[in-house]
């Protein structure tokens, strides 16, 4: 019998595959740039073409959404906002990971259908609204810019996944990404914290969230993806 609890091993399966088989995809093309790097070296003649072929290689990971069966329904919000932290937590690990190496994480589809796959949606095809994995999509893509600096970040729980980053198109701005890996809730302390935005079941179809933090505490629902904005001078 399946449960929600079960959602957690997306991110299990992320962990895999980021490790496993996208470090190894990359294994490959720094072989290959260094094959191309000593050619160019020996035959002159060449090296203008191999310069060409390979040190801009890089990854797409596309296709990158849920699909299967929906425990407990469609219309079940904790599914979508599961679905979304995947995708989020796939993009941070193989970004943080691989950097400019993977230059897109894409996220499937922008709209299905009960009659073809209706997990893989990213819009509520009653209504037109955004189910979570699109306001998550789209919480990602406005918080982040080419040019931010991923920094190391540590937290004292493996139930919740954390990433830093200074905002290079935003003044240096400091911002964290908070990905809650279960099917409960998880109440976090970030040093200097203000404010978050955050998708949950409580968002739901509607845009994320947005609180002001007292002493840097956000609670995340279950599931839940919130990025944190950070005064940096009071971190």
């Amino acid at each position: 019998m399946h449960t929600k609890d079960d959602f957690a091993q997306m991110f299990e399966y992320v962990d895999y595959y980021v490790d496993s088989k996208v470090k190894a995809v990359q294994a490959v093309v720094d072989r290959c740039g260094s094959f191309f790097a000593m050619d160019m070296a020996l035959f002159d003649s060449d090296a203008v073409l191999m310069r060409r072929l390979s040190p801009g290689t890089s990854t797409c990971l596309d296709e990158s959404g849920v699909t299967g069966p929906v425990i407990g329904g469609i219309s079940d919000p904790t599914y979508w906002v599961a679905g979304g932290s995947y995708w989020a937590y796939l993009w941070a690990r193989a970004a943080a990971a691989q950097g400019p190496n993977v230059a897109v994480v894409g996220q499937s589809q922008f709209m299905d259908s009960p009659d073809r796959e209706a997990g893989v949606s990213m819009l509520d095809w009653t209504n037109g609204h955004g189910t979570a994995k699109y306001w998550i999509n789209r919480l990602i893509i406005e918080s982040v810019s080419l040019g931010d600096l991923f920094v190391e970040t540590s937290i004292d729980t493996t139930r919740v996944h954390a990433q830093g980053y200074v905002r290079h198109g935003a003044g240096g701005k400091w911002s964290v990404l908070l990905i809650n890996k279960q099917n409960a809730n998880s109440t976090v302390t970030v040093a200097g914290a203000v404010s978050a935005r955050v998708v949950d079941e409580r968002s739901n179809e509607g845009p994320p969230r947005t609180e002001t933090l007292a002493g840097g505490r956000v609670t995340l629902g279950p599931f839940a993806t919130a990025v944190v904005d950070v005064d940096k001078h009071a971190a």
